[in-house]
């Protein structure tokens, strides 16, 4: 099940934020900082809607950059988080697609159809950390996402050399928002804070999610060669069974 407050976190994670004047007493972490800059006064990010149009939802499975183990790792949590981001655009009536690259590249352009959302958790049960880094899929994306599309970023990569891309895409009028891993609550040795500052110089909207954010489901038999994904009530989804032997993981 999920945890308490995961669904409004979610909801929080993936909306555009905006930003409006700041009234005393709210907290200083909700201060937008380049705002206030150029304004001169105290400017507060606002979450008001969920990404309009398209949604592409880019999960990095870049083997280096992955931390933790089994349950506990960035590679499992991403998987969940695309799932229920997954299943929560198609239920508000979102066309969405998916991008990762394990071993194979995976790329489902948006759709709205019924059979959507089952085509994403069955990519998603098969799929296992590969070499190809975001910054790839990113600069591949330039020539597939529409104009006014949201692109929705999962990735425990700190070094943000994908963010030269991100903000080539926003040129094209795309609306990012980063799911960003912090590395240090799966066992990892780096903090995402400078990663943050980075992203805000330039009005990318980022989310840190540690490993306490996302319960992991109780745990079911795997089968050989089947598959199972579950909605939950809250119209979040997660991958509850994977293949034990689909040829994509090698023997330990």
């Amino acid at each position: 099940m999920e945890g308490p407050g995961v669904a409004a976190a979610l909801e929080a994670t993936v909306s555009v934020d905006t930003v409006r004047e700041y009234n005393p007493g709210e907290p200083l972490k909700t201060i937008h900082w380049p705002t206030t800059a150029r304004r001169g006064s105290l400017y507060v990010r606002q979450f008001e809607h969920m990404p309009s149009s398209d949604w592409w939802i880019f999960l990095d499975m870049e083997s280096r950059h992955q931390v933790g183990g089994g349950s506990d790792s960035t590679e499992e949590h991403g998987v969940i988080l695309a799932a229920s981001l997954a299943a929560r655009g198609i239920k508000e009536g979102h066309r969405v697609g998916m991008v990762a690259c394990g071993q194979e590249l995976t790329w489902i352009p948006p759709r709205r159809s019924s059979s959507q959302l089952g085509e994403i958790l069955r990519a998603l049960a098969a799929i296992h950390p590969g070499d190809r880094p975001l910054a790839d899929l990113l600069r591949q994306a330039q020539r597939s996402t529409q104009r006014g599309a949201s692109v929705i970023l999962i990735t425990p990569n700190l070094a943000g050399e994908w963010a030269a891309n991100l903000i080539q895409l926003m040129r094209s009028d795309i609306t990012p928002t980063v799911l960003l891993f912090d590395p240090l609550t799966f066992g990892g040795p780096n903090s995402p804070t400078a990663t943050v500052e980075m992203l805000t110089e330039y009005d990318i909207a980022s989310h840190i999610i540690s490993r306490q954010l996302l319960d992991r489901p109780r745990a079911h038999p795997r089968r050989p060669g089947k598959w199972e994904g579950r909605v939950l009530g809250a119209g979040s989804a997660v991958v509850v069974r994977r293949p034990a032997d689909t040829g994509w993981r090698d023997p330990a």
